[in-house]
């Protein structure tokens, strides 16, 4: 990226994948988490929130910092960070994460609009089924009825392989393996 592409990306302003920040700051690692969460993004330090360029002068151990700010999100987000000296911008670019939802220090976050917010419950739990959907095997069949659909033949001989004591009952070694649960009420 060149100084001409830096003035255009600033003349679009904030959006939902483009964030302002004269310096780094505690919430960065809610911002990474954010684009990572959503479409990915880049964050420009070293311009104010009008749009100005101001600078950012970044020693060693900072430059470090912000690159172990992506690698400490859960799981780790890729970021490249682009140094425009000229004007003394760093363009942190966050990628859009596969294994959502990415996690920092301070939460779950989302970029939406020209803002990061913290997620929701309701969301969160949304954005986890879509990306780690229940596994067929781990489901319970809700439509089988205890004692009625079930084979104490064909577990008897589950059991027996399994090495199962012959003193539990085939309610409890279902109940404690989860494949079954009680019924409400029973």
């Amino acid at each position: 990226m060149d100084e001409f592409q830096l003035t255009q990306l600033i003349d679009q302003g904030e959006h939902a994948r483009l964030e302002f920040k004269e310096r780094p700051t505690q919430n960065l690692p809610a911002a990474i988490s954010g684009f990572a969460n959503a479409g990915g993004g880049r964050i420009l330090l070293g311009v104010s929130d009008r749009g100005e360029i101001v600078g950012c002068q970044l020693n060693n151990s900072e430059r470090t910092a912000l690159s172990r700010a992506a690698r400490d999100c859960d799981p780790s987000v890729a970021m490249d960070i682009i140094h425009i000296r000229g004007q003394n911008v760093f363009v942190l670019d966050v990628k859009q994460s596969h294994a959502k939802p990415v996690q920092c220090s301070q939460g779950y976050f989302v970029r939406e609009h020209a803002e990061t917010r913290k997620m929701r419950g309701k969301e969160l739990q949304a954005m986890f089924r879509k990306n780690f959907p229940p596994v067929f095997e781990n489901m319970i069949c809700e439509k089988f009825v205890y004692p009625d659909d079930f084979s104490l033949e064909k577990f008897r001989t589950f059991a027996k392989m399994c090495r199962f004591s012959e003193t539990s009952s085939a309610e409890d070694i279902l109940l404690n393996l989860d494949l079954a649960k009680k019924a409400r009420g029973g």
